[in-house]
């Protein structure tokens, strides 16, 4: 992929906060989507992050198969993708760490994904 026109900061998204927390090193936000998926384009971010989306179909691409319903999703530091929700009316909530914080847990776990990752309930 190429170079993404969006690379979004710490604990931002597209998405407006319903409500969020920043603790030391992470940042925990529900959101609700704001972009049809027509608008979203590829990006990246400057964090770590996991996407649980809590209403509404969500599409990804992250390695995985690609189901319906509830699904998480990892996102490492600077991976371009193209996340969003198919229809309007998304809810999603976003753990992101702070990126000095996710070097000092990688290297304590001595590995991490390089790419990312997508979990379902199957």
């Amino acid at each position: 992929m190429t170079a993404p026109r969006t690379a979004f900061t710490n604990g931002r998204f597209y998405g407006a906060p319903t409500i969020e927390r920043q603790l030391p090193g992470v940042r925990l936000a529900h959101l609700a989507a704001t972009m049809s998926a027509e608008r979203v384009e590829e990006h990246s971010h400057d964090d770590a992050h996991f996407v649980l989306a809590t209403h509404g179909r969500y599409l990804t691409t992250a390695w995985g198969p690609e189901t319906e319903g509830p699904v998480l999703v990892y996102n490492p530091p600077g991976v371009i993708h193209r996340d969003r929700f198919v229809d309007t009316g998304g809810y999603f909530l976003a753990v992101s760490f702070a990126p000095g914080d996710w070097r000092a847990l990688s290297a304590a776990a001595r590995s991490t994904a390089g790419d990312a990752l997508r979990l379902t309930g199957d």
